[in-house]
């Protein structure tokens, strides 16, 4: 990791961090997205924003807790001597952990999976393992067929790559090596782009097929639209297969509601790596466990576990401030994250800021205490993180709770 953005973005010379914060004080992701390479902007993504309230302060990355140590320096160090390429394979390893995430069906991952490895059966690969063919395209009739002049760089495919390539990307046919091709095309290209690209190359090798065999075959020019129909398609298809909301049918490790004159905040997180998306959720109960209120709250970032965790504290101390619902116990199945609370530590994290804002907000919102307590105790909270993915648009309820987290509450109160 260089810690500097890989690509000129699309800003102005005198651009500075303030203009890609949005007005709400959270990162404004659709510049973001915009602006900076599909890599860039995940590492942007991937940094908390607080109130901005708390200053600025060195963080060593290589340390959980955010401070230099002599021996995470030296290892460090070692990493570096030992593997001097390593941003290249940092890029392999995304390329590979994204592959078999991609909403595509099967044979079109294993598909693209061959094509990186070049074990498609292109002449000229045919010919290096000694059949005899003629290395020539069966497209363009030109000499030699490699996988890239295959799947990409044929001249007859040029109306495709135009209708295709999205605006404002800029992608290299010049590629001798199609698997260098791919690896720049994760880069630059959005996970919905990626998608289709990947179907649009598996059906130019279904084309180029059908004229080896001499079948009847689709005009090239038709291949964009064929294939944006048919992800369509297998997207409709797949839809059942969105979260659900499942909950236990017996009471074990039950929430406990709070104390008389005091009201209870759970939170939760949940993580969409795959579109970039962090769920909160936060209920508030009181002593009789009834609900006061309660949010499902979407955040474009691509927090780690724990940063989102402490992301769904802040926002639910928040949360109760604002519907002026205090004192208040603060609950959370994030016990690491409880743990640095109430250690105070980790302030020179990367979750610092949003740590520190947390120690103001539990003096001067007079919180009790800030908990950790096991998953199956906290399931309504759990349950508005996942609907807030299902949704991707901040809801909020008074004295009330969305149809899909009923099951849950139903659950925490006395039989």
């Amino acid at each position: 990791m260089g810690f500097r953005i890989l690509s000129s973005p699309f800003l102005g010379l005198e651009a500075s961090v303030d203009q890609i914060i949005s007005p709400s004080g959270g990162w404004n992701a659709p510049l973001i997205n915009y602006a900076f390479s599909r890599e860039d902007a995940r590492a942007i993504l991937k940094i908390p924003l607080g109130s901005g309230h708390v200053d600025d302060m060195l963080v060593w990355h290589y340390e959980t807790s955010g401070c230099f140590t002599v021996k995470s320096g030296y290892m460090a160090e070692k990493s570096y001597e030992s593997n001097p390429s390593s941003s290249d394979s940092s890029r392999l390893h995304d390329w590979w952990s994204k592959l078999w995430k991609l909403s595509l069906p099967l044979k079109i991952k294993i598909f693209i999976w061959k094509a990186c490895l070049n074990w498609i059966p292109t002449m000229s690969n045919l010919a290096s393992h000694g059949m005899k063919v003629h290395d020539y395209c069966p497209l363009c009739s030109g000499p030699g067929e490699s996988t890239f002049h295959a799947l990409w760089g044929c001249s007859i495919l040029k109306s495709a790559r135009k209708d295709w390539l999205p605006i404002g990307v800029k992608v290299k046919c010049s590629h001798s090596n199609c698997f260098d091709f791919i690896l720049e095309c994760n880069v630059v290209l959005t996970m919905e782009d990626l998608e289709l690209f990947c179907t649009i190359v598996w059906k130019i090798w279904f084309l180029r097929n059908l004229v080896v065999h001499e079948a009847p075959t689709q005009n090239v020019l038709d291949v964009v639209h064929w294939c944006r129909m048919f992800l369509a398609d297998f997207h409709r298809s797949d839809e059942g297969r969105h979260i659900s909301l499942p909950f236990p049918s017996q009471v074990i490790n039950s929430w406990r509601p709070p104390d008389e004159e005091c009201f209870k905040i759970n939170c939760d997180a949940a993580i969409n790596e795959k579109e970039g998306c962090i769920g909160l959720g936060i209920v508030i109960r009181d002593h009789f466990r009834a609900v006061m209120a309660s949010c499902s709250l979407t955040l474009a970032a691509f927090f780690d576990a724990n940063t989102a965790e402490t992301m769904a504290i802040y926002r639910g101390l928040i949360f109760s401030r604002d519907c002026g619902i205090f004192p208040c116990v603060t609950e959370s199945d994030a016990a690491v994250v409880v743990k640095w609370i109430n250690k105070n530590s980790h302030r020179d994290s990367i979750s610092g800021n949003i740590l520190t804002e947390i120690s103001a907000l539990v003096s001067s919102l007079h919180v009790i205490s800030v908990s950790h307590i096991p998953r199956l105790a906290n399931n309504v909270a759990h349950g508005l993180a996942k609907f807030a993915l299902m949704v991707v648009e901040d809801r909020f309820w008074m004295e009330e709770f969305p149809p899909c987290v009923r099951r849950a509450v139903q659950l925490d109160m006395p039989t």
